[in-house]
């Protein structure tokens, strides 16, 4: 039996383009120059903190979706075409709008930083999935069971 085989295009193609996705997020966060002001020669006036703000929680985060969507590829397809359709999108749009109210320049030990907010989010969706997964694998297993019965 050959995995490849079992492994449905649209799986394939949303693994390609997450990949692209994090490699370019990767080469950005380690290569980027920050768009500064030079005020006078000692002082300089940086506008935004793109590195802290975009760039480390889609890193952080993305690392986490990654292993699951990897992860994905061993469950059967009208499971996944389910937990695609019906948790991954709240929890994506959630995810955004929590990392997206949180200052980019929040530190210390009762403020919680962006991409410390993205990865506990990824960390929730990790958990969520395997239970939606185990639930519909239980009751796949148990319909299948009565089936056989009859």
């Amino acid at each position: 039996m050959n995995i490849f085989k079992e492994i449905s295009t649209y799986k394939w193609v949303g693994l390609l383009i997450l990949a692209g996705v994090g490699f370019t997020t990767v080469y950005y966060y380690n290569q980027l120059i920050l768009p500064c002001i030079d005020i006078s020669s000692e002082n300089t006036f940086c506008l935004f903190d793109e590195k802290e703000a975009i760039y480390k929680p889609i890193y952080w985060g993305g690392k986490i979706l990654f292993v699951i969507l990897c992860l994905s590829l061993l469950i059967p397809v009208h499971i996944f075409k389910k937990w695609l359709l019906y948790i991954l999108p709240p929890i994506l749009l959630i995810t955004f709008y929590l990392v997206q109210d949180i200052s980019v320049y929040s530190s210390g030990i009762l403020y919680i930083s962006r991409a410390q907010m993205a990865e506990n989010s990824m960390f929730f969706l990790a958990v969520i999935t395997v239970i939606f997964v185990a639930a519909h694998l239980i009751y796949d297993w148990r319909k299948k069971k009565n089936l056989v019965k009859k």
